[in-house]
């Protein structure tokens, strides 16, 4: 098992999964993916949108500095192609996973691509299938917030996103169900 390394500075998280060998990405992806659905959650639980990205490539960390083109990367996506409340993955690795070729039932269980065609980590699917009041209340909290924001247009389309994001989810479990 592949153990996720977490940083936290600034206001940024890292989840980091060094693998030497590459039969060990997809499971290193599986280990980021998790893990940043639990942060996800966890934060979303208080109240709070995250979003983030997530490559692949040359990473370092050491006890004072975290540096490296994947890092780069990661960051690059969170601040100019996530937008929402998700965590998207670098095109590159999704190519570099063959999800699009070959589909691995493991790693396709923790994706959902959206309407620009980004993938992204599918953080409510495992709460929303074990936790009904999960649902119920981030139902709740969605509608609350935008009632609040509706004249602060970026903050209200964040929660928008993730209203459309949770029915979505609700309408496949009701059908699945």
């Amino acid at each position: 098992y592949l153990q996720p390394s977490v940083r936290i500075f600034s206001d940024n998280i890292l989840v980091a999964v060094p693998y030497a060998e590459e039969r060990f990405k997809r499971s290193a992806f599986l280990a980021v993916a998790m893990m940043s659905a639990v942060i996800q959650v966890a934060f979303l639980k208080r109240g709070w949108l995250t979003r983030g990205g997530i490559s692949s490539g040359s990473f370092f960390a050491d006890s004072v500095m975290v540096w490296g083109t994947a890092l780069v990367k990661a960051y690059e996506f969170e601040n100019t192609v996530a937008v929402y409340t998700r965590i998207v993955l670098d095109p590159a690795l999704i190519g570099e996973l063959q999800i699009a070729v070959k589909i691995d039932m493991k790693i396709i269980a923790w994706l959902r691509q959206d309407k620009d065609g980004m993938f992204y980590i599918d953080y409510i699917n495992r709460y929303l299938n074990q936790e009904v009041l999960f649902a119920v209340w981030l139902t709740k909290v969605v509608e609350q917030n935008v009632a609040k924001y509706h004249e602060k247009t970026r903050i209200c389309q964040k929660w928008l996103w993730l209203s459309s994001y949770l029915n979505e989810r609700l309408l496949e479990l009701e059908c699945l169900g």
